[in-house]
């Protein structure tokens, strides 16, 4: 991918996530607003309960933390609860206000820049812990980004990412199946133009919705300009300057199950995310 390409792609990214930050969709009140960060905080740790089991925010108490991508800064509330000195470095300028301010509602201390996952503004061994969640496989360099995390942390820190697992029910079947029959039924509804023009097709586009196309918009909404499903095999190479690394299936979206969905127990969910789950979360030593 050339540079112009390149650049073209990151703002294309960070104007989605501008205009949906993480977590918006998920409540109907005003973001911004202490209820808004309370009910997105209730619906993550609800639905995605393994959260805080695996990244275990209380044993980042006095160290210094950067997330790559706080999104609105839910996790990254956690980690200052904790008491970790909290950096927050998002591309999405929209996402990082809504961060700041969260912070500020609930007496939190932390500091956030305007930054790139591929080019972090930060010294070598400025941190104890890089941490990141679902972020990294929404840029066009995922592994740039892995040796940014390894540059930026201290030797024996530890990097904490999660990624988008291609051994999973979401890239087997929820992608190629309900991602396509969903975008061919929004193709219907829009029109051929202005659904090419969302989705990062030529206007004159017709037929067979290309598969990275399918990728892209089937995993953080329709319009997200930029996804990748990563292999085990691919992350442990990109890892590979790590002195150790373990790769945890975690997370199995209820809403794929049609009907059943809301009813199934939560030790069920925990089972079918530890074998078919579409979230590989990787711990890395330096």
């Amino acid at each position: 991918m050339g540079e112009r390409t390149t650049l073209d792609l990151k703002r294309q990214i960070k104007q989605f996530w501008d205009d949906t930050p993480c977590g918006v969709k998920t409540t109907g009140v005003e973001p911004g607003s202490r209820a808004f960060f309370e009910q997105v905080e209730a619906f993550r740790y609800r639905e995605e309960f393994h959260i805080p089991e695996v990244v275990d925010f209380a044993s980042a108490a006095g160290k210094r933390v950067l997330e790559i991508g706080g999104g609105v800064g839910t996790d990254g509330r956690q980690f200052a609860r904790h008491g970790a000195h909290y950096v927050d470095a998002d591309l999405s300028t929209g996402s990082l206000a809504l961060a700041k301010r969260g912070f500020e509602l609930f007496g939190l201390r932390g500091s956030f820049l305007n930054a790139d996952a591929e080019n972090l503004p930060f010294r070598d061994a400025a941190f104890d812990i890089v941490y990141s969640h679902g972020v990294l496989h929404h840029t066009p360099d995922t592994a740039r980004t892995i040796v940014e995390a390894y540059r930026v942390l201290k030797p024996g820190g530890r990097a904490i990412v999660m990624l988008y697992a291609r051994e999973s029910a979401a890239f087997r079947i929820g992608v190629p199946l309900i991602g396509r029959l969903r975008l061919h039924r929004e193709r219907r509804r829009m029109g051929q133009v202005p659904f090419n023009r969302m989705v990062g097709l030529p206007e004159s586009h017709r037929g067979w919705i290309p598969r990275d196309v399918v990728v892209n918009n089937s995993t953080d909404g329709v319009g997200n300009p930029h996804s990748k499903f990563l292999s085990a095999a691919e992350i442990r190479q990109m890892f590979s300057r790590f002195r150790s690394v373990t790769l945890h299936k975690r997370y199995f979206h209820r809403n794929k199950l049609p009907l059943i969905g809301p009813y199934v127990p939560r030790f069920l969910l925990s089972f079918l995310g530890r074998t078919v789950g579409g979230y590989w979360y990787v711990k890395a030593d330096k």
